[in-house]
């Protein structure tokens, strides 16, 4: 079937067409035939016994034009397989394909046996002969993330089918488990109990790529298994390259130490029944391709390798797209990634989506980035997800229509990103600026289940309200109302109304579905949504973005005024300024600013905030640094300037208070990220933990409980944000355009509790172990 999407050039999208009636030659592949031979002709009484030969003979039957098809018999083949570019390739096709479907397995493990028993009960041991070290950065990675050492590695043991998990030190070996000393050339394997070692199936995966193509045409492979390829990270277990007219159906590609099914720089390729789930990172990965068709296709509980190591983004999704032009994803389901989805990353054009079911991952449903479109999404479950439904950000001509959105952690739909993000487009030569702009909300249920959950979470620019399309939407939650926050200002359907002037034919109302909870949709007999044509459509209100942008400033800086209770209570004289000119390290702004962005829009000089005089510095005056920043695993990024883990700054005075204003980057965990020390003369110390509040959860109760427990959270607006009696936080906006731009700083009120003795100094440490990453931008003390 050929679709064609709208827009002034539509792209009709058909996949790929290879004729299958130029076959004229068969090979028959059958490793438990024992007339089985490489040597043999390949017909059904003398099969071919390895799939490479067959693969071997394939090719050269193909430069004299002679189509193939390979038929392999039921087994398991552990081997690799490769159709290498020669400069001899013809358009006649090559199909490999199981004889029956689903009893083939290409493998990249062997069988290992003669296992020793250890000294401990259910440890067993065999020599190890590879050194395959920890996998280097991908080009540039090292530059932008921290891969741990779990995320590196390469080797994967399972016993009768099952995985076993790595650990890295020999203490580690819990039940389950393995560990490889390469010092000591040994694998120590702890299965679990009850396993026979002499009698179970163990196999060690030994081989990188199980099948690749380059530059080949017409090529299907069907009804194949492709299992424990250990390639290591960013690259993956089949992939095609440079190809034209890839078909490739009923296939299951599994328990891969990194990506499963892969293709790049390709024309006209379809996907088509493919389970890609279970694999160390991506289950599935595009990029610079061009009418792609994607049908009916799994990719769940990928990325457990990267999970190990916290490798949640960057990289990784149940599905990750890039630079495809054209294409159509039909029936995709993703549950259960430890990562994003499904992600269409950077310059995706003319792509529509169709009948997906991204649910329960970890961070989103779909992440929608950096591309100039359209993209249309319909017809689409996305429900339970850890953060949300859809991310986006700088992405232009997005269209969500008859989806259900529903339950997921923090928000259901966000849009952001920078006011102009810069996008190449190497294929076309094409160089864009693209925002936020031409959004089209229609048709969609739009539910949270409790007080955390956002409707339509919006940081960002003048254009998405400018060009927003929104109509017919049903929105709801039975916790709160004010379910729309546009740049941290939080409103209800009418409101939202009134600022945007769109869904004013929107209804807020309880969808009524059958059994969400169990992944049942279907509106029940009463359900509004039978009534859409009916519902009411108000009057086009007055005021619109203008009146939003004057609340959203008069909300700022009501904000920034509100004073701690002591520190409204201290006299203009008996403030303190700390200063921090002997350990500032950082520029506050610009592109090496704080957190490798910049806090923009926050002059240097005296400020107010929260009832406390900060003065921040001015870093063009300063030598160019403005803040302390503090080490953290992000700090060990190559290229980075190095950081101290702790800085110590004079005193010498008695305090009834320290305030802090500060600010951090990757804190995506509840947990401790440093401490701020009141160093006394006498050599005491009072100490105040520093706790990010996180990624928050859905639970009410404990969001409720973080927030108490916390003093700092992430800077992000994607974050949720949080104040308590001792940490509030200040919004940093463009005040020229107020929902362009929208950081979040923090203060901290640490109450000494011992006023009558003279502060020494004050200790600011950073623990290096953990990504976030912290920088402070003010101190100030209250005398006593």
């Amino acid at each position: 079937m050929t679709t064609a999407l709208a827009g002034p050039d539509p792209y009709k999208i058909t996949g790929a067409r290879v004729d299958e009636r130029r076959v004229e030659k068969a090979l028959h592949v059958d490793l438990a035939n024992p007339k089985a031979s490489d040597e043999g002709p390949g017909s059904a009484n003398l099969p071919l016994k390895t799939l490479g030969k067959a693969v071997e003979l394939a090719m050269q039957l193909n430069t004299r034009r002679t189509g193939v098809k390979i038929l392999v018999h039921p087994g398991t083949y552990r081997e690799s397989v490769a159709l290498q570019y020669h400069g001899r390739e013809t358009d006649t096709p090559i199909v490999i394909e199981a004889l029956e479907q689903g009893t083939v397995t290409v493998s990249g493990s062997d069988l290992w046996d003669d296992w020793k028993p250890g000294s401990d009960t259910g440890i067993h041991t065999h020599a190890w002969p590879y050194k395959w070290g920890l996998a280097p950065y991908p080009p540039t990675w090292e530059k932008y993330v921290v891969l741990q050492p779990i995320v590196r590695r390469r080797e994967m043991i399972f016993v009768n089918g099952r995985k076993l998990r790595q650990v890295l030190r020999p203490e580690e070996l819990a039940e389950g488990c393995f560990y490889v000393s390469e010092e000591r050339e040994r694998a120590t394997i702890r299965p679990w109990a009850g396993v026979d070692v002499g009698a179970a199936t163990v196999e060690v995966a030994v081989r990188e790529r199980l099948l690749a193509a380059l530059g080949k045409s017409n090529v299907i492979v069907r009804g194949i298994i492709f299992q424990h390829s250990n390639r290591p990270v960013n690259s993956g277990a089949v992939g095609f390259s440079r190809c034209r007219n890839v078909m490739i159906e009923d296939c299951e590609i599994r328990w891969n130490n990194w990506a499963g099914f892969g293709f790049s720089v390709c024309k006209n390729v379809t996907a088509r029944r493919l389970k890609l789930n279970h694999n160390g990172g991506s289950g599935g990965l595009g990029h610079k391709s061009s009418n792609v068709l994607w049908e009916d296709t799994e990719h769940s509980y990928n990325n457990w390798r990267g999970h190990r190591g916290e490798f949640h983004g960057w990289a990784v999704g149940g599905c990750k797209f890039m630079l495809i032009s054209g294409g159509i994803f039909r029936r995709t389901t993703s549950i259960g990634n430890q990562c994003h989805g499904f992600w269409f990353d950077y310059e995706n054009s003319n792509i529509l989506v169709e009948e997906a079911n991204w649910s329960h991952n970890l961070t989103d449903g779909i992440f929608i980035e950096a591309n100039r479109g359209p993209i249309t999404i319909r017809k689409s479950i996305m429900a339970f997800n850890g953060r949300g439904a859809i991310t986006s950000t700088n992405s232009e001509r997005v269209t969500l229509e008859d989806n259900i959105l529903y339950g997921n952690g923090r928000f259901q739909i966000w849009a952001g990103g920078k006011e102009s993000r810069r996008v190449a487009n190497p294929m076309t030569g094409d160089d864009l600026h693209l925002t936020v702009r031409d959004w089209t909300l229609r048709n969609n249920v739009i539910v949270g289940v409790n007080a955390t959950q956002d409707a339509l979470d919006f940081n960002g620019w003048r254009h998405f309200l400018d060009t927003l399309r929104a109509s017919g939407n049903l929105y709801f939650n039975p916790a709160k109302r004010d379910v729309f926050t546009v740049s941290g200002l939080s409103m209800n359907l009418d409101a939202w109304q009134n600022a945007t002037g769109q869904d004013l034919d929107a209804l807020f109302a309880d969808p009524r579905l059958e059994q969400p909870e169990e992944m049942k949709w279907t509106p029940k007999a009463d359900s509004p949504i039978h009534k859409r044509s009916s519902w009411t459509k108000r009057s086009a209100p007055a005021g619109g973005p203008a009146a939003l942008r004057a609340i959203q400033v008069q909300a700022i800086k009501d904000g920034w005024t509100r004073a701690y209770p002591l520190a409204a209570g201290t006299a203009d004289d008996a403030w303190f300024p700390i200063n921090l000119r002997p350990a500032v390290n950082n520029p506050l702004s610009g592109r090496e600013g704080i957190v490798g962005w910049g806090l923009d829009h926050f002059p240097p000089g005296r400020k107010q905030i929260h009832g406390v005089p900060f003065d921040v510095l001015d870093q063009e005056r300063e030598g160019g640094n403005s803040v302390i920043a503090l080490r953290s695993l992000k700090s060990k990024l190559a290229g980075a300037k190095p950081t101290p883990q702790e800085v110590m700054l004079p005193v010498g005075r008695k305090l009834r208070a320290v305030y802090v204003l500060h600010a951090c980057g990757w804190a995506l965990k509840h947990v401790k990220i440093g401490a701020y020390d009141l160093v006394y003369e006498d050599g005491r110390t009072h100490a105040t933990d520093l706790v990010s509040y996180g990624s928050g959860s859905e639970h009410l109760a404990v969001s409720q409980r973080l927030a108490t427990d916390s003093n700092i959270q992430d800077w992000w607006p994607t974050q949720r944000q949080f104040q308590n009696e001792n940490a509030r936080h200040i919004s940093v906006i463009d005040l020229d355009a107020p929902l362009s731009y929208r950081r979040f700083v923090y203060s901290l009120q640490i109450e000494n509790p011992h006023p009558d003795r003279v502060v020494k100094a004050l200790r600011l440490a950073s623990r290096p172990d953990v990504e976030a990453a912290l920088y402070i931008i003010g101190l100030t003390g209250a005398l006593k």
